[in-house]
């Protein structure tokens, strides 16, 4: 056995016989079958590393009525009270919900991956620059979004209960509520309410990240804010409590709920456009419409168009939480 072993391999590997040969092809094997072991793990390894995606190692947060996410350094997403906030594991988890993206979030991604594509700066052609030459004028900054800084106004006069003019030129107008009319029942007093209050005054705008992606304006181009008062009281809250004004039901800021809460403590304690008239004016016969919550004269242009009409008293339509449209006027 030990000849014919030498004259295949020519005696250099025979050592000892067929037990020497069996011993160094099972050696062979194992060595094989470790490095092929090493390999798969590394290859998962590296697919399990590129499967994991970013967001997974940072927090993705909503607001409970909004359609948008953030990540945690996002401006939107600190003003999101603690009792509406929504947690995602990620991104994926974000979208498969139904949300979208932040757009200070996008933006700021888009910053540094500019930033991080920067060519590395020259030092010996910055050692040549004299350093009594004065320095070079930098361009402008890009405009910011109006929710990412903090912003100052000072109040110059009050429109209504819910719009405002600022000394900077914009139109501001209260977030979630609506207030009658000047010249309509209690709509000079919701005014001359709120500008008793904020007229000459410094105010800081608050953004509600509901309203981020139309840059906070509504179709006037007034911009969307929440006020407070001197006494650091809601404006807008302060008016529902008066009953000077009243909730917009498809409003979807943060505050909507504590706003709805506050009218409704207003009707029970029939304070302002809630409170029952005496006489022919509380039992004068309005036309409901139950899907915005108004009532009507019964020759009221918004009347011809409506199909879900209902007749009452304007003393019952208060009491059920109907508020007076724009156009109706006490007799």
């Amino acid at each position: 056995m030990d000849r014919m072993i030498v004259g295949v391999r020519r005696g250099r590997y025979v050592i000892s016989g067929v037990s020497g040969l069996v011993q160094r092809g099972v050696s062979l094997l194992a060595a094989c079958c470790a490095a092929g072991a090493i390999a798969v793990a590394f290859n998962a390894g590296i697919a399990t590393a590129q499967d994991a995606p970013a967001s997974a190692r940072s927090d993705i947060i909503g607001s409970e009525n909004s359609e948008v996410y953030h990540t945690r350094d996002c401006p939107a997403c600190k003003r999101i009270l603690p009792q509406r906030r929504v947690s995602f594991v990620d991104e994926a988890a974000a979208q498969a919900a139904g949300r979208r993206k932040c757009k200070w979030c996008i933006s700021t991604e888009e910053k540094e991956i500019k930033g991080n594509q920067r060519p590395p700066a020259d030092k010996k052609s910055a050692r040549r620059v004299s350093s009594d030459r004065p320095a070079a004028k930098r361009p402008p900054a890009a405009k910011e979004s109006a929710s990412s800084r903090p912003v100052r106004v000072k109040i110059v006069e009050a429109r209504r209960g819910d719009t405002l003019r600022a000394d900077n030129g914009e139109t501001l107008r209260l977030i979630g509520i609506s207030c009658p009319e000047p010249g309509a029942e209690l709509g000079n007093k919701a005014r001359e309410s709120i500008e008793k209050r904020l007229k000459g005054r410094s105010v800081e705008l608050l953004f509600d990240p509901a309203f981020a992606e139309r840059d906070h304006l509504d179709s006037w181009r007034r911009r969307l804010v929440y006020l407070q008062l001197p006494d650091e009281a809601d404006a807008a809250e302060a008016l529902l409590e008066a009953g000077l004004a009243w909730v917009e039901p498809l409003s979807p800021g943060e505050r909507a709920e504590r706003y709805a809460d506050t009218e409704a403590a207003a009707r029970d304690a029939q304070r302002g456009i809630w409170s029952a008239l005496k006489g022919p004016a509380g039992e004068r016969e309005v036309k409901v419409f139950a899907r915005d919550r108004t009532y009507h004269a019964p020759d009221c242009g918004h009347v011809a168009s409506a199909d879900d009409l209902k007749t009452m008293s304007v003393n019952s339509a208060r009491a059920a939480g109907f508020h007076a449209c724009t156009r109706y006027r006490e007799k």
